[in-house]
């Protein structure tokens, strides 16, 4: 279930995180010049990812026996104060046809994006958490890039910022310690005709998806990353299947001997 992340030695159908500098947002004047900058340090981590075929829609991953949310809870311990958010894990589900990715971030410990990054960051973040779907939508924002691919993807997959719940319908699942997004490709016809394109070269594609709020006052500014992933060649012909019981409980069926697992 757990999705292979990138080593030299197997640098191929595998993920990674990005450096949050690779990514331009809107700097701390943007209001006034519209200049972009590199972003500081992302303010939360990619812990692990999770691929997986399914026979229908699985929404609310996160509250299901096998999600990795509950390993990342015993193998992550914060001490109080050790950052200002409301939660300490984001997750973000892409919803496509047949097939359920997950990425799970958690926040960095010892941070303060007040002092870091702009001063009305924590009060954003923890809106955005603890908001309506209608703040959410309106500043959840997707950097895509293409790092390697044909003229054909990079042109479909473009390279420019989009509020992806103004694109396609975004379902949010608060928990005690963490907010799940779930991003349904289906309810979009241009998303779909661009995975159209994109699902028959992922083999030879390595592409970014990055995230972040997007800040529309001074004391939001500059944007910061919240966290980004990238894929490297990836086979959707190995994805291993996920099985649902009559009892909601997950059974997983690899489809060979080598399951993408870490």
């Amino acid at each position: 279930m757990l999705y292979r992340h990138f080593t030299t030695e197997q640098p191929k159908d595998c993920w990674s995180q990005p450096k949050a500098d690779e990514f331009k947002v809107r700097g701390a004047r943007y209001l006034v010049d519209g200049i972009k900058n590199v972003s500081k340090v992302s303010r939360f981590e990619v812990a692990c990812c999770e691929m997986c075929a399914v026979g229908e829609k699985i929404d609310h991953i996160a509250s299901l026996q096998h999600s990795a949310l509950h390993r990342l809870r015993n193998e992550t311990q914060y001490a109080e104060g050790s950052h200002p958010f409301s939660v300490n894990f984001l997750i973000i589900q892409f919803q496509l046809p047949g097939i359920s990715f997950t990425m799970y971030m958690r926040a960095r410990q010892n941070q303060n994006p007040d002092q870091e990054v702009c001063p009305g960051f924590s009060e954003m973040m923890n809106q955005f958490v603890n908001g309506t779907d209608d703040y959410r939508n309106d500043r959840f924002k997707i950097l895509p890039t293409v790092r390697e691919g044909s003229w054909m993807v990079r042109k479909m997959v473009g390279a420019k910022p989009a509020l992806l719940g103004k694109k396609i319908s975004c379902t949010y699942s608060k928990g005690a310690d963490y907010l799940e997004i779930d991003v349904d490709i289906a309810t979009s016809y241009v998303a779909q005709k661009i995975l159209g394109v994109v699902q028959g070269y992922c083999k030879s594609l390595i592409v970014d998806l990055g995230f972040l709020i997007e800040g529309r006052e001074e004391k939001e500014l500059p944007e910061v990353m919240l966290g980004a992933v990238r894929f490297h060649n990836v086979d959707l012909g190995t994805i291993p299947k996920l099985e649902m019981e009559p009892a909601s409980s997950p059974r997983i069926t690899d489809r060979s001997s080598d399951s993408k697992s870490l």
